[in-house]
């Protein structure tokens, strides 16, 4: 038995509730034209790449978590070398580059 495509199952369902179960009559234009936009909404190929897409996200989203903590510990150590003395006297938390990347590290994920 061969698979129906959406827009037949789509077209089936449309066609089997317009019989009554519902109590609704849809004409079949009105049903093709629900189909088309089912099919615009969710075409196969992209409801395929969901998973693929999804994992990727995971990726994305790993790599940023772990570039937050790498860029927490950098600033830390930056900070605590700074005050050391060690390297002569400044305040850091007046630089650019240690105020942007508290901005960073305190920006709300979205």
């Amino acid at each position: 038995m061969t698979e129906l495509s959406l827009y037949e199952r789509c077209l089936s369902f449309i066609e089997d509730q317009s019989s009554g179960e519902w109590g609704a009559k849809i004409e079949r234009s009105d049903a093709l034209k629900l189909v088309a936009f089912i099919q615009a909404l969710f075409p196969m190929e992209r409801v395929k790449r969901i998973p693929e897409l999804l994992e990727a996200n995971n990726r994305y989203l790993l790599r940023a978590r772990q570039s937050e903590q790498a860029l927490k510990k950098l600033l830390e150590m930056y900070i605590a070398m700074a005050n050391s003395g060690d390297c002569g006297n400044w305040d850091p938390e007046e630089e650019e580059e240690v105020i942007e990347a508290r901005n960073a590290l305190d920006a709300p994920w979205t």
